[in-house]
């Protein structure tokens, strides 16, 4: 179940659209049926969580926060999880609806357009893949 939060009021949201391109994105990589969490918040609580977590103390577009530790073995929790249906959650992902909406500002692009790519590349951290490295990036 694809379960989406809108705890910010700065921007009306295609809620609808937007569930269907998850599940779609979901459904595409193999993780339908699965839970996840998609919370659109503002810049202070991006930058709250961004503090706590990462220790960077500035907002960002968004952050994921996996429910399976994959130790740097991409899709290595799914196997096991599979076997039980309560460990079928991949985990949240945080977007800071203003943060997003200015970079499409500035490099002029739809937000309809961005946001999808934001999901996928929160998809692809709660599935375990990281851009650490140039190689690792170009896997994601």
């Amino acid at each position: 179940m694809v379960l989406i939060v809108n705890q910010q009021q700065r921007l009306w949201l295609p809620l609808r659209c937007i569930h269907r391109q998850i599940k779609e994105l979901m459904d595409c990589s193999g993780y339908g049926g699965w839970d996840l969490g998609v919370h659109f918040v503002d810049n202070q609580r991006i930058q709250q969580l961004n503090h706590q977590y990462r220790l960077k103390d500035r907002p960002t577009d968004i952050l994921s926060f996996p429910f399976h530790d994959a130790n740097g073995k991409p899709e290595s929790f799914k196997e096991q999880a599979l076997l039980a249906e309560d460990t079928r959650n991949l985990g949240d992902i945080f977007l800071a609806t203003p943060y997003i909406l200015d970079h499409c500002r500035i490099n002029n692009e739809r937000l309809t357009d961005h946001l999808p790519i934001l999901f996928t590349h929160g998809l692809c951290h709660l599935m375990g893949y990281d851009h650490e490295l140039d190689e690792d990036y170009a896997v994601m």
